[in-house]
């Protein structure tokens, strides 16, 4: 088959000979006189996959489309140099840039080894979107064996208007996005948001400005115990002007709302089944999951509580390329805070400076022999 279809595109003369050298798969095929002249041809049209089309009627379908048997004609006697001006469609136009890889066999017209359908069979092509796969795979299953005019088109037309697929096709995410306003202190918005790893719960916090980060375990979501895991966080950084939360429960029950009224909190919520509104907060939560992992890995037995501060202090004092190269607890504090890694550096900047400074405001006094000084004889008075 493989043989056939590779001599499909070309010319040729076979001629049989008795004797043949060397022994070969064709020396020794079996012969049937009666379908001979078939095998070949039956061979090439199982190998394209024709089960829907008739092929006996695809040469009488060539002979009443008017197009398909001016393209039959040229294929068989020869291409015009240029169209006939009575010739110049869209559709004459597209077989005419393939013309050096259009072929007959058969009685059929092949491009290249994809058989062109007439249109009366076209509609057959809406077989390969019985499953609802999309509009990838359809497309790549037609390529491999059919071509014709305008059919990537049709398909897509087709799958478009299927009120299966559009029922049940997935979420599209939008080109553009309303953006957050770039507050100007720390803690005026934060984000908040539950996760759950290893069978606990955890309830995290995180700054839009600084992006300080705080994760508290929690073993109940409920309202009460939710806003006393929030004060526990506000008496550090003080009350936030806006909060951002999703339609949990505790987020919508009557006592957290009557809870934000009393400290004068907005509560802006984001839109369900979209996660990327509290995108700060998601991104954070996969960062201290994928930390919280690692940790797993590393050791077998875990205290969960020493885990998180941990994680918290390597994340707060960490430089970030969002905030310039500077750490959450730069902009938080207003100083560099002195951590593990920067331990060295700090103390030998601050030995230089020392030294720097003695060695410009300290003036040494000359004094002759022979003259008396008091000496301070501590805790008595100068003598």
């Amino acid at each position: 088959m493989r043989l056939a279809l590779l001599l499909s595109g070309y010319t040729y003369k076979i001629i049989y000979t008795k004797q043949v050298p060397v022994e070969d798969c064709l020396s020794r095929l079996p012969t049937d006189e009666s379908s001979g002249d078939d095998v070949i041809s039956q061979q090439y049209v199982l190998g394209v996959n024709t089960k829907s089309l008739v092929i006996k009627s695809i040469p009488d379908e060539l002979k009443q489309d008017a197009v398909l048997q001016n393209i039959y004609k040229w294929t068989y006697e020869g291409w015009p140099k240029t169209l006939p001006k009575s010739l110049q469609s869209k559709e004459y136009q597209k077989y005419y840039a393939k013309r050096f890889l259009i072929t007959i066999d058969n009685g059929c017209l092949f491009k290249d080894q994809q058989l062109i359908v007439p249109p009366a069979f076209r509609k057959e092509s809406e077989a390969v979107h019985k499953l609802h796969m999309g509009i990838s795979k359809p497309k790549a299953s037609l390529r491999q064996y059919y071509w014709w005019p305008n059919m990537d088109a049709e398909i897509d037309t087709l799958i478009n208007n299927c009120g299966i697929c559009a029922e049940n096709q997935r979420g599209r995410h939008h080109k553009y996005y309303e953006t957050w306003s770039k507050e100007d202190t720390p803690f005026k918005r934060i984000h908040i948001d539950f996760f759950d790893f290893a069978g606990k719960k955890f309830l995290l916090m995180i700054d839009s400005l600084s992006r300080w980060l705080q994760v508290e375990q929690v073993h109940s979501t409920k309202a009460s115990k939710t806003i006393i895991k929030l004060n526990n966080m506000f008496n550090f950084i003080g009350l936030p002007e806006v909060i951002v939360l999703d339609n949990r429960p505790p987020f919508t029950s009557i006592e957290f709302i009557d809870w934000c009224r009393r400290n004068n909190i907005q509560v802006v919520r984001t839109p369900p089944y979209h996660p990327q509104s509290n995108g700060l907060a998601k991104r954070a939560v996969r960062e201290v999951k994928h930390m919280m992992k690692k940790q797993i890995n590393s050791y077998q037995q875990i205290n969960w509580k020493e885990t998180i501060k941990e994680i918290q202090r390597d994340i707060r004092f960490a430089g970030s390329e969002t905030l310039q190269g500077r750490s959450p607890a730069q902009i938080v504090y207003n100083f560099d805070p002195r951590t593990s890694v920067n331990s060295w550096y700090k103390q030998v900047r601050r030995t230089e400076q020392q030294s720097w400074k003695k060695d410009k405001n300290e003036v040494m006094r000359d004094l002759p022999n022979g003259v008396w000084i008091y000496v301070r004889n501590i805790p008595n008075k100068w003598s």
